[in-house]
């Protein structure tokens, strides 16, 4: 008889494995020094690095269809100008028939 010994894995090898397919969530070995595997770190770390890299906007050219965009961005932009100098900041409301 044979006796392998498996070297332990850290969180960061068992997420990449899963993002690499080599593993996934069923298979996991237990977290060294410990019976279970961590499978909310894992998980989490799966769902965060599995979204890649935060793209850069700062080269978007926003066209006719975003004018929704395009106006949200204006209002933050104006009032975050406000609250850095000081100013006062519009008094947004809910409109009563949407209450």
């Amino acid at each position: 008889m044979r006796m392998e010994l498996q070297m332990p894995h850290s969180v960061e090898d068992e997420i990449l494995a899963v993002l690499a397919g080599r593993s996934n969530i069923h298979k996991q070995p237990p977290t060294p020094g410990k019976r279970t595997p961590n499978l909310v770190r894992i998980q989490d770390g799966v769902t965060i690095a599995g979204q890649g890299a935060i793209a850069d906007r700062s080269k978007d050219r926003l066209g006719a269809s975003d004018a929704g965009v395009i106006l949200l961005r204006k209002i933050w932009r104006r009032e975050l100008r406000s609250l850095a100098t000081g100013k006062p900041l519009v008094p947004f409301s809910r409109p009563e028939a949407l209450e």
